[in-house]
């Protein structure tokens, strides 16, 4: 595993994981090529989704605004709030994996209580 960033980090880009990888940037955006499990959360629905990308900022475009079936679609808009980087897509799928088990559910709901109380 290489790192965990928030998305605050992110835009901020205050992570020192920003600071050693060579991101890619597409205008004010960038992307850092590497696997990545991220965890959206919708206030509107109390809902969270977690899923495994490669490219995060097309796959937060696709479940916000172009898909037009899936569970994601019902219960828009998504914030992104946790997102961790993977050297490998094996790793990445494990933590997306473990993210759906019952201490992966607890823990991603710890989560997301920070993440409300600092919003």
């Amino acid at each position: 595993m290489v790192g965990f960033i928030s998305a605050e980090e992110a835009d901020r880009g205050s992570s020192p994981l920003l600071a050693t990888k060579s991101p890619i940037y597409f205008g004010d955006f960038f992307c850092i090529m590497e696997h990545v499990v991220y965890i959206l959360y919708s206030r509107r629905f109390d809902k969270t989704y977690v899923g495994c990308t490669s490219s995060i900022i097309s796959r937060f475009h696709s479940h916000n605004t172009y898909a037009t079936k899936g569970w994601t679609v019902r219960y828009r808009p998504w914030e992104v709030f946790h997102i961790a980087f993977f050297d490998t897509k094996p790793e990445a799928l494990s933590k997306e994996k473990w993210f759906k088990t019952g201490a992966g559910r607890r823990h991603k709901d710890t989560l997301v209580q920070a993440f409300l109380k600092s919003n």
